[in-house]
This record gives C-alpha cells, structure tokens and sequence, in this order.
C-alpha cells in the first residue's frame, strides 16, 4: 500500500550545496535541526508552478520513501542564467516554504538531491517555452520539517 502527500503552494524554494547543510536526525515527527547555517540562494520560478509531493510505501525491506519536486521557469533563450543553472547535477539541499510558513527539506551532505532540466519549446504559438526543473529524491526517511 502506497500512500502520497502533495504539498500545495509552495511560495519559495532556496537551494544550497548539500556538503553545507549537516543536519541532526529526523525525530518522531520527522523534524530535523541545521548544525550552522548554510548559504541559502532563492531559485527564480514561475509564480504558483512549484508542486511537492512525497509517497510512502512498504516494501519487504521496511519503509520506502520518494519525494518529487518541480517548478518551471519561462522563455528559453541561450541568455538565461537562473539561480538554478548552477546547481544542475551537483549534490544540493533545497528548502521549500508553502505558504503556511511550513519549510521543507529535501537533500543534505548524508544524502543529497539531485535537480535535473528539461527543455520545453513548443511547436506551436500557443505553447509554454520554459525550462521544467524536477528533482526526484529516495529517501530512508519521510519528508523533513525544519524546526
């Protein structure tokens, strides 16, 4: 039996290098602590296009956790550098904030996120050109709060 949590509006998504974010283990309500703070940097997005989701499942292993992520930033032009470019493939921490104020972590320097890009140029007038940045995240433990 699998079990998904989606995350609606997600109002901001920072994004840091995971050998800069150390943090304590999960306690029972899955709430983590950051040792000393890392440098954030805020990921440019389209308003109201990041989603969060997070399913469960037992496998004959234990617990399975996945936690997916994605946003979408417009116009693809070979002179866009996004905040997110320079992250692409490298091991990252993001924190996601929804618009309750709750934050989210997904990745840190024990198990990093990995954000991957595709390129959506349409073929016709009416379609989106914009970048779809996903990052896909299995996990030992369950989405991550920080407290």
């Amino acid at each position: 039996m699998s079990q998904l949590l989606n995350i609606g509006s997600i109002s901001k998504i920072e994004i840091a290098l995971a050998s800069e974010v150390f943090t304590s283990l999960p306690n029972s309500a899955n709430i983590v602590t950051i040792d000393s703070p890392p440098t954030w940097v805020e990921i440019d997005k389209t308003f109201e296009s990041a989603s969060l989701a997070h399913s469960h499942s037992f496998v004959n292993e234990g617990s399975k956790y996945s936690i997916a992520a994605s946003w979408i930033k417009p116009k693809v032009s070979n002179t866009n550098n996004f905040s997110a470019m320079a992250y692409l493939n490298k091991p990252v921490s993001l924190k996601f904030t929804d618009a309750n104020g709750t934050i989210y972590i997904v990745g840190n320097s024990n198990n990093p996120a990995y954000i991957k890009l595709d390129i959506n140029i349409p073929k016709d007038a009416a379609g989106l050109n914009h970048y779809l940045f996903n990052v896909i995240y299995p996990s030992a433990y369950a989405l991550e709060l920080l407290g």
